[in-house]
């Protein structure tokens, strides 16, 4: 396993299985393996973000979203976040309604969010359009700096955020991409 990602709710510490640790399995086998693995959450990835990757049939109450529901009820295992949604110059969330209303559906916290763009007074505009569109399904958006990404420090990430001026927005401090990015 490549990570794991934690939360903390009034139950103490809690366990997610992220998606991209097991990228090749659909939703429903994240779902299954976290539970058999003794996770309480999973992170599911419902935006396709590297080049080709095809989008799981998970929109507009698919069979595949039904049955992720199902083994989530059966199994007890929630969904944290939703992998990954990547700002360019030019996202519209708009175009992610359908993804925000999956991840909706299905629970989650959050959806991650990681700059490709380095106009962190455009990111603020763009990660703030994302949040007032979550808003309505009681989503997070939360911003990651990596350094694969155009934001790369905590303190731009943190700018960006409290730039948005939104509620929603959140910032994620991912301890490998803090170790990779030299964060103090």
């Amino acid at each position: 396993m490549s990570h794991v990602d934690m939360a903390f709710d009034n139950s103490g510490w809690q366990f997610s299985l992220p998606h991209l640790t097991v990228l090749d399995a659909s939703p429903p086998e994240v779902v299954e393996a976290a539970a058999a693995a003794g996770f309480g959450f999973a992170g599911i990835r419902l935006i396709p973000t590297m080049p080709g990757e095809a989008q799981h049939p998970m929109l507009d109450r698919s069979p595949m979203m039904r049955r992720t529901l199902a083994l989530m009820a059966e199994t007890g295992v929630r969904v944290l976040d939703i992998e990954a949604l990547w700002l360019r110059p030019d996202s519209d969330p708009r175009h992610y309604l359908k993804e925000l209303e999956a991840a909706g559906m299905l629970g989650a916290r959050c959806v991650q969010v990681i700059s490709a763009d380095p106009d962190e007074s455009r990111v603020a505009d763009t990660l703030a359009a994302f949040c007032e569109a979550a808003r309505p399904f009681g989503l997070d958006m939360s911003f990651e700096f990596m350094l694969i990404s155009q934001i790369r420090t905590f303190d731009a990430a943190l700018r960006i955020v409290r730039a948005t001026g939104m509620p929603n927005a959140k910032l994620t401090i991912g301890s490998l991409h803090c170790f990779r990015c030299h964060t103090p």
